[in-house]
């Protein structure tokens, strides 16, 4: 990926470890997730605080089907936060509620293998450096709602600074 076109500010702020190239890619995935034919097919984002020193996040999950949204809060953007934090999701839901996800390649889901054996659901990775199609046609939701998320939180204060209501 060419960073060409950033200043010397913006090259420093792109992560660029941590990425991975294993998992079951999206276009491995069942027709009826793809068409959001059925309800507990789930996608994961983390958003992270932009401000301040603080590395605490939200991991936003995204139901396909009813395209709804939840946010939990996490101490920081780890494999082991988003494990508990999918844990918890998956606790809190019904049988059935929670069958798939589809998550980005980021190294908080590093965890997927332990996702998939212990709570039996099958996690789907985006296809890697592509990152125009994924947004275009994969998880648009995620990102959209995610960055309706980070408004109001963001623009007046740091992450550490948010209490759970």
């Amino acid at each position: 990926m060419s960073y060409k076109h950033l200043t010397t500010f913006e090259r420093a702020r792109i992560e660029t470890w941590g990425r991975f190239n294993v998992g079951t890619s999206i276009t491995k995935r069942p027709k009826e997730i793809r068409k959001r034919e059925t309800f507990g097919h789930w996608e994961l984002d983390s958003v992270v605080s932009s401000r301040g020193k603080s590395k605490r996040c939200f991991a936003p999950f995204v139901e396909r089907k009813t395209r709804w949204y939840l946010a939990l809060k996490m101490p920081n953007r780890t494999a082991i936060s988003m494990e508990q934090a999918i844990r918890t999701l998956h606790e809190r839901l019904p049988d059935g509620a929670f069958q798939t996800a589809t998550v980005n390649r980021g190294k908080e889901f590093v965890c997927h293998s332990s996702i998939e054996q212990k709570m039996d659901n099958q996690v789907y990775f985006a296809v890697p450096y592509s990152s125009g199609r994924m947004v275009a046609m994969r998880m648009q939701m995620v990102y959209y709602l995610s960055s309706s998320l980070r408004k109001p939180i963001w623009l007046k204060s740091q992450m550490q600074n948010y209490k759970k209501h």
